[in-house]
């Protein structure tokens, strides 16, 4: 869609209504990041995919507080609570998993799963999909567009994965398993097909989508402490035991062990990257968080996580871009690493120490829920910091949960249920019919879901008469039966209602869900999902499609009442409306798709196991491409480089995607060893994009810490002839952090002198020269030891500081020498 970044963001800033600001804590990260200029959205990107953008405009995430069964929707964009649900299960062991357009709640204790919807806030029926008191888990793939969305729910102890609807959560298939597999030794992949360990058998398990085809395959890899992660979509085996990770084939046969610097006693969380070939694993005895790429056998990445305070206790990792977050229940912060930069850019207060805290990463954004307390939050990135911005699920005092809403169809905790009387459908008469109306400034005023209708009642639009005001408890009770009891609900109606017709509801949604404004790409298919409430059988279903004057119309053809509308969108921004009348009464619900064509580029460099890299550790020039995604004509990129680089300053790029290679070289000493920023590349397209940074791999000259020289002489007689005796020794220490364990140098003392390598087990190595002469008295001596050393880099591209040496040490090498 035209149309510069400002006014994009104004429209989705029109669409995501902002609440009242409340009091917050908001802590940040301290340390700025090395960028080109502050981001609003941070760019980073994986191995030959398309920019992966941090778009903090939007996004949400469900929280729960077991304890009081209740759910809260955090929207990251406002930092605020859109809406608090009470759910069934108070006291259970409550979780969700994040889903599309909502998220799964997961009850153990009652093995049920129930699904929260992000546009109307309702907390569907619990289904019991598993065994009472066992463990399930909620496995889903992130499909693409026109994939399909795989949700399965996994019962490791009846050994049983169910498919189920993902809106529904109706059974569309089930598979039992021979494999048993514990925590985190089972996923989804993006193609949804199951992978399962079984420790005890030794086997690893693939169940393809579709057809429910097994392969099972035993591996030495499916160690007790192994752990299935997904990485950029696919299954990948971690197996702390023997230090190792394999990604695996269709076949389900690990492929190579590629290294991990773990022990079999470790307690390790383990984390696959979304974006880049990495795997990602804290391991709390070591307080380090290693980082190992999939495609190179590669130890060397360890970033320490060191901070004051007892024996770190992690929980389960997240990842957000470059950004790695481990959070430790032992302090109640979070660690976040640039991956990139292998630092840790500060520890985040979250909660009270010892308290629980979870991760959600979504949309950019890394929602926090701490588990044992009333705070919840949101982390985001804004001008090179991460801060935390902390508000209240409920209050600690009271218990009684934040912007509480009750869902059309749902009861308020403590009210009777409906009865089968011709009244049983009509709406309840409100308690006090006195009581004051909600003021249009309290924080939800105005807030509602895109495509729900604006009736009274309805998710998100006015209070219908009766509803239940700010503070109130729905749900369904305390998940025994028994419905607890709310101060502010009267056991019996008082009085009757008078008869009435309720108008229906109508919401429309775009599918797959989309948190804020939807979008799609042109010349694909939109299919918009309506949802209907309390209409009768011979209600009129009227679809308008429009779009812009001019502007080409998508096909589409009216569906029947209750099926989805079906686009095939062209170039232009779309209207659709669905007016339904029931009983005379019209009810109309609109939405606005926009038509976005996104213009992008791809990376791919020579970096090992770091595909958006430039090695330039052993030769003074290395490449990476630039491919044009999605482009019309011909795009330009613009480059920014550091004086010790030389490059072009803008490339073409071929609107067919044919990658175009861009060179940089050495023109200068750089600024260290290891990896480098300060280069970057951006499309200068009709909206500029933010750049997008190339690490630049550096060997930077060598250092040499220490010399010294000493040279003593003994004259003595033997067989009536004078002699003399010469020894002399010279001791080199060389620092050089990037010599990957070969010994690139060359070290001479004046005079040319060579002095050979003793010790080039790590980066600090030991050269030595050793003589010892006996000659006649009358020879010429031998050479006078060398007063200055050179360490040159064996390609001849650096050479080390000149040392003078210390004449003699005390004591001096030279004694003991014979």
């Amino acid at each position: 869609m035209a149309g510069d970044g400002s006014g994009t963001n104004a429209r989705v800033a029109g669409l995501l209504a902002r609440v009242r600001p409340r009091a917050r804590m908001a802590l940040t990260c301290g340390t700025a990041l090395a960028v080109a200029a502050p981001l609003a959205l941070a760019a980073t990107f994986g191995s030959g995919h398309a920019a992966h953008l941090l778009d903090q405009t939007a996004g949400t995430a469900w929280v729960v507080s077991p304890e009081l069964g209740l759910a809260t929707l955090l929207d990251g964009a406002s930092e605020d609570v859109v809406a608090g649900v009470g759910v069934p299960g108070a006291g259970h062991a409550l979780r969700v998993a994040q889903g599309d357009g909502g998220a799964y709640l997961v009850d153990d204790d009652a093995g049920t799963v129930a699904r929260l919807d992000d546009a109307t806030f309702a907390v569907g029926t619990p289904v019991a999909l598993g065994t009472a008191g066992g463990s399930l888990d909620v496995l889903q793939n992130d499909s693409g567009p026109g994939d399909a969305h795989v949700v399965r729910v996994l019962d490791a102890g009846a050994r049983t994965a169910a498919r189920v609807d993902p809106r529904t959560l109706a059974v569309r298939d089930e598979v039992t398993l021979t494999a048993q597999p514990g925590p985190g030794q089972a996923v989804v992949d993006d193609a949804g097909d199951l992978w399962a360990l079984d420790t005890p058998a030794g086997t690893l398990t693939r169940v393809t989508t579709g057809d429910d085809t097994r392969t099972v395959r035993r591996t030495d890899a499916a160690t007790a402490t192994a752990r299935l992660v997904l990485v950029r979509g696919a299954a990948v085996l971690v197996d702390p035991t023997h230090g190792a990770v394999h990604t695996v084939g269709d076949d389900a046969r690990p492929g190579p062990a590629r290294c991990l610097d773990t022990r079999p006693a470790d307690d390790v969380q383990v984390l696959g990257s979304t974006t880049r070939d990495e795997v990602y694993v804290a391991v709390a005895q070591a307080r380090a968080l290693l980082v190992t790429a999939t495609t190179t056998d590669d130890c060397t990445r360890t970033v320490d996580l060191t901070q004051a305070g007892d024996q770190p206790d992690y929980g389960a990792l997240a990842q957000s871009g470059r950004y790695v977050f481990v959070p430790d229940h032992t302090t109640g912060t979070t660690a976040v690493v640039d991956t990139d930069a292998g630092t840790v850019l500060d520890h985040v207060a979250l909660a009270e120490p010892g308290h629980r805290v979870e991760l959600h990463a979504r949309d950019g954004f890394v929602f926090f829920n701490d588990l044992d307390g009333a705070d919840a939050g949101v982390l985001t990135l804004s001008g090179g910091r991460w801060t935390a911005h902390a508000v209240q699920k409920y209050d600690p005092e009271t218990g009684e949960g934040a912007e509480v809403v009750t869902p059309e169809g749902a009861t308020p905790e403590g009210a009777p249920e409906a009865q089968d009387s011709p009244d049983a459908d009509q709406p309840a008469e409100a308690d006090d019919p006195d009581a004051p109306v909600p003021p249009a400034d309290r924080p939800d005023a105005g807030r509602r879901p895109p495509g729900s209708s604006d009736r009274p009642g309805t998710p998100g639009g006015p209070a219908a008469p009766g509803a239940p005001g700010p503070g109130s408890r729905p749900g369904p009770g305390r998940g025994d039966g028994t419905p607890a009891p709310s101060p502010t609900a009267s056991p019996t109606p008082t009085t009757s209602p008078t008869p009435t017709t309720p108008a229906p509801t109508v919401s429309l949604v775009l599918d797959p869900h989309q948190a804020g404004q939807p979008e799609v790409q042109p010349y694909t298919t939109a299919t918009v999902v309506p949802t209907v409430t309390g209409a009768s059988p011979g209600a009129s279903w009227v679809w308008h499609v429009s779009t812009p004057s001019g502007a080409p119309p998508p096909a589409w053809t009216p569906p029947a009442p209750g099926d989805p509308l079906v686009l095939e969108v062209q170039d232009a921004d779309v209207t659709v409306s669905l007016t339904v009348t029931d009983r005379g009464t019209p009810v109309t619900a609109s939405m606005e798709i926009w038509v976005k064509y996104v213009c992008h580029m791809t990376i791919n460099g020579s970096g090992s196991g770091d595909d958006h890299s430039v090695d330039l550790r052993t030769l003074p020039t290395g490449t990476f491409t630039a491919e044009a995604r999605q482009c019309r004509t011909t795009q330009t990129a613009s480059l920014t480089l550091p004086g010790w680089l030389s490059g072009p300053s803008t490339v073409s790029l071929d609107p067919s995607g044919a990658p175009t290679t861009v060179e940089l070289q050495l023109v200068g000493a750089p600024p260290g060893d290891g990896p480098q920023s300060g280069v970057t590349i951006r499309l200068e397209a009709a909206e500029p994009q933010e750049p997008y940074a190339i690490t630049v791999h550096t060997d930077a000259p060598a250092e040499v810490l220490s010399a010294e020289s000493c040279q003593v002489s003994m004259n003595y007689t033997a067989d009536g002839v004078a002699r003399s005796r010469w020894i002399t020794r010279v001791i080199v220490e060389v620092r050089d952090a990037t010599v990957g364990g070969s010994d690139r140098h060359t070290v001479t003392g004046a005079g040319g002198l060579t002095i050979p390598a003793v010790d080039t087990t790590g980066t600090d190595r030991t050269y030595e020269y050793s003589s010892d002469v006996d000659q006649l008295a009358s020879d010429t001596p031998p050479p006078s030891p060398p007063e200055t050393v050179t360490v040159v880099d064996g390609l001849d591209r650096s050479t080390g500081p000149v040392a003078v040496f210390h004449h003699p040490s005390t004591p001096s090498p030279c004694f003991g020498g014979g």
